[in-house]
Parts: C-alpha cells; structure tokens; sequence
C-alpha cells in the first residue's frame, strides 16, 4: 500500500506559522503558507503542514543546501499549482532513500548502510540533524528566508487547500498488537511507500534551490522496495 495521493505543490512562499507550543492537535505542525492557482485558475492560500511530532520530542531533519541539478531540472519548468506525481524515479517525486538528493563526498564508500551517515556539503555538517520539534521548526523558518518559490512535496488535503504529509513516507516500522496506538501505526506502516517522501524545496530569486527534510526517529532509511524496513513486507 501507499499514501492514497501524492504531488507537489508549486507557488510563491507566503509567510510561515507554528501551533502554539501548549496547544495543538494530536501532532506539532509548522505551517508553510503558499500562493498558488486552484486548478479553475483562482489564485487560493494553500497552508502546508510540517509534522514533528511535538515541540519538546526528537525529530530528525536535513538541510540541503544545493539540490542536485537533476532533480531541480525535472521540477522547475512545472507552472504553480497542485500537480500529482506518479511514484517513479523520472516524474520528480522524491525518496529519502533512492534520490540523489544526498550525495556522499567523493571519497564517501557507495556502501548504502554508511550512506546516510557521511557528511555532505563544504560545512561537513551530517545529513541528518537530530532536535526537538520546535527547534527543528525555527530551522524550517529559517531555510525560508529569501524563497521566491516554494515546492512542497506530500499529500493533498481532501478537505481544504492544503499539502500534509510533508515528512518521510517510508520506513515505518510493523507495530506488535496491543502496542499503544496500534491502529495509527498500522496505518503509517500502511501508507509506506517508495517514491512519495515530503519535503520543502526553496528557489532563490537566482533560480537555485536547496531542500528541507524531515523523518521520525522511528523511521528507517534501510527499506526494501515497498517502502517497509527490510524483512517485513
């Protein structure tokens, strides 16, 4: 199984909002509003809605701040608004695992269980920067300073303009019965899927373009081809 739909949402950056910190729903969210055109061609406010869990919990994200040419050449000729993409490595969607996204250092070993451990840009930061929610949403605010153009990756809302599901979409580990919160686990473990990861592509007014990730700690990057951590499919 997979997430019912999956796109990519192409506009102009509005402005950024968080839940407050003692009161929100059953997850934290930050908000990326967006601008774009509903598809009669009315220009709409589209609220995009990063989950990291809750403000004081660990959440997992990366910053990448130059996204590989190829995946900026697949999405940048696409015109604002709300396009589905298929599930595929050439329609511009996005996997944490199988994109180019994070490309290891030349001397980097291909080997994919160090893969995702090496530093990747002249800063040497790592890939993935592990925090708290609300600290990993002021990396987010940040990251959007100075976009002229937002891409954000995830699944429409089927109630509103709006993408959700802006995070890994892999990965998810098989919960045991009984566990707490069974149901909703089963469901993320359900919804996993290759090629349908969310993510916050930034373009500059000089037409780079960098990428802000985020996964749960939960999460594995080792998945097989439907998405789930090797031997549980």
């Amino acid at each position: 199984m997979s997430l019912p739909n999956y796109g990519v949402l192409v506009g102009r950056f509005d402005h950024f909002e968080r839940d407050p910190e003692n009161r929100y729903g059953s997850y934290f969210h930050g908000h990326v509003f967006v601008r774009a055109p509903l598809p009669q061609g009315m220009q709409a406010l589209f609220r995009c809605a990063v989950d990291v869990k809750e403000p004081n919990g660990a959440i997992e994200y990366s910053e990448v701040p130059h996204l590989d040419w190829l995946m900026s050449r697949r999405i940048d000729p696409l015109p604002e608004g709300y396009h589905e993409l298929a599930r595929s490595d050439s329609s511009g969607a996005i996997d944490y695992v199988r994109s180019p996204i994070h490309r290891p250092p030349p001397e980097a070993s291909m080997d994919s269980t160090n893969l995702h451990s090496r530093p990747t840009d002249i800063g040497q930061r790592p890939v993935w920067q592990q925090n708290v929610g609300g600290s990993a949403l002021d990396a987010l605010e940040a990251f959007l300073v100075n976009a002229e153009r937002v891409f954000v990756f995830g699944a429409p809302f089927t109630d509103g303009n709006g993408i959700h599901d802006v995070h890994m979409n892999q990965g998810d580990p098989l919960p045991e019965p009984g566990e707490p919160n069974y149901r909703q686990k089963l469901q993320w473990y359900n919804n996993s899927g290759v090629w349908q990861d969310g993510a916050v592509f930034a373009q500059a007014a000089n037409g780079s373009m960098k990428a802000f990730l985020v996964k749960f700690v939960t999460q594995t990057l080792n998945t097989d081809k439907q998405g789930h951590p090797f031997g549980r499919s």
